[in-house]
């Protein structure tokens, strides 16, 4: 079938409501107005295992198409191997796809895969502010400062007992510390609490927990080997290495290195944090971390990527299999980064423009082009609908499908 006829499709079956469950006081129901609404949810990407949710079934998209939860309360969202996440102003999280593992939060009596979005039952009364999914596990930071965690458990990426947890459970991070941000690789959770310090825990087979032992699993937090003296103030987990943000504006990585994806020397693996060799003079204000790949976002704009580039994801135009020296992703001149993001093996980057840049790999159509192929070595734009801006989006290091928040450009702000 065509990307054209795919596309056709996807409209076909949102040409009737798509109902989900009550969130707030509404019925969410899939967007029909003819005209094009103030903002829009749209997803495209892989059709596998309930990936697109309420569209699942009809192909891969290729083009974003609207996604059925009102894009105004959406607060953001993320992809797990085979499953989806939204968070909602409210502080509520809906998730949908795969669900053998409990990685939908939604209880021991629902194992089930469902693609149609449900709530995750958080602890009564508890509101999260950020959700991220790793490949059957799901983390999220409660506005308590608390973090919760679900799914598969079996390298101890929830934290405690190897059983899969079919709802969240708190993580037993110290009691006296309060967090600030959580991401979660293929099996592996950190947490960074507000005063700068990173936690660790779940599978440490290549050095995930960065705490320079070799033991393989971590089901108990354990603190990461920050340098001395160094304040954390972001982390990014990719598929089995992570990335730590300090506050003079450098990069910290450890864990896998293979293809470069460290930034650094290590041509394997590093058990402890080490310095991404950015140039001296290059401060960075946001980072993600890919399947073997890193990206960050310097103070000036400029978007760097290391690591491999199989599949083009360096974004400037280089045919090496890789690199573990940060390279210049090649944006069109005059981009103005707002966001930088990853998926599986593409990495994105959300412009002051609202359009959305995309580079890298191309089976499933994460391009966002309306065609499937092989790879792209330098950013290209997504086809967003006629009249739409971009506001946000979202994506997963596990995942090859991606969320965007658009707006119409015919409304003021836009």
């Amino acid at each position: 079938m065509s990307w054209l006829s795919r596309s056709r499709a996807l409209a076909a079956v949102l040409a009737a409501a798509v109902t989900v469950p009550l969130v707030t006081d509404a019925v969410l129901t899939a967007p029909v107005a003819a005209s094009a609404p103030r903002t829009s949810l749209l997803i495209w990407g892989e059709d596998t295992d309930n990936n697109l949710g309420p569209l699942a079934g009809t192909g891969n998209a290729t083009l974003p198409v609207p996604f059925p939860i009102p894009a105004g309360m959406v607060r953001s969202g993320q992809f797990g191997c085979f499953d989806g996440y939204v968070l909602t102003r409210a502080g509520r999280i809906l998730a949908w796809g795969d669900n053998g593992s409990g990685q939908l939060g939604a209880g021991l009596d629902n194992p089930d895969p469902t693609a149609t979005p449900e709530p995750v039952l958080l602890p009564a009364g508890a509101r999260a502010v950020s959700v991220r999914a790793g490949c059957n596990h799901a983390v999220a930071l409660l506005s308590t400062g608390r973090v919760v965690a679900w799914g598969l458990n079996q390298d101890g990426e929830v934290g405690g007992s190897d059983s899969a947890q079919f709802s969240p459970v708190r993580v037993a991070l110290p009691g006296n510390l309060r967090f600030a941000a959580v991401c979660a690789g293929f099996d592996f959770s950190l947490a960074l609490s507000t005063g700068g310090r990173v936690y660790a825990w779940g599978d440490n087979t290549d050095g995930q927990s960065g705490d320079g032992t070799h033991v393989l699993q971590n089901p108990v937090p354990v603190p990461v080997k920050i340098p001395s003296r160094t304040h954390v103030t972001a982390i990014a987990c990719g598929w089995r290495h992570a990335l730590a943000l300090t506050s003079a504006g450098r990069v910290l990585a450890w864990g896998l290195g293979e293809q470069g994806a460290l930034g650094a020397a290590h041509p394997g693996k590093s058990r402890v944090p080490v310095p991404v060799q950015l140039p001296a003079k290059v401060r960075i204000r946001a980072l993600f971390a890919g399947e073997r790949t890193s990206m960050a976002l310097s103070t000036t704009g400029q978007v760097w990527t290391w690591g491999d580039n199989g599949s083009g994801q360096l974004g400037n135009g280089s045919t090496a299999d890789h690199s573990r020296r940060p390279m210049l992703a090649r944006l069109p001149a005059g981009t103005k980064v707002r966001k930088i993001a990853a998926s599986r093996q593409t990495d994105l980057v959300l412009t002051t423009r609202g359009t959305i840049l995309t580079w890298g790999a191309n089976f499933q159509g994460q391009l966002g082009t309306g065609r499937v192929s092989v790879r792209s070595r330098v950013p290209v734009a997504v086809h967003l609908p006629a009249g739409q801006a971009a506001l946000f989006v979202f994506a997963g290091s596990n995942a090859d499908d991606i969320l965007a928040v658009t707006r119409s450009r015919r409304w003021p702000g836009a």
